[in-house]
């Protein structure tokens, strides 16, 4: 797995990087945006994930300590 800094994930084009969402809201699903760390080695992550669980991401649930989660759904 690559470091989630390198400029080839850095530099996606954006529509790779929305395309998670997007699929989610096209099958009912409401996404929730995270952004979290992981500790040995350091590293830090923004994923999406439906029920707990990261789309679309080479890492399974609980790699990364969540920091931030933004629910999308109106009134949750």
């Amino acid at each position: 797995m690559s470091h989630p800094m390198t400029p080839e994930r850095r530099h996606r084009p954006p529509l790779r990087r929305w395309a998670p969402a997007l699929l989610c809201r096209l099958h009912g699903a409401w996404p929730t945006w995270c952004t979290g760390v992981r500790t040995d080695p350091f590293r830090a992550h923004a994923w999406v994930q439906v029920d707990g669980r990261p789309i679309g991401e080479p890492f399974p649930p609980g790699y990364y300590q969540p920091t931030m989660i933004i629910p999308t759904r109106p009134g949750a």
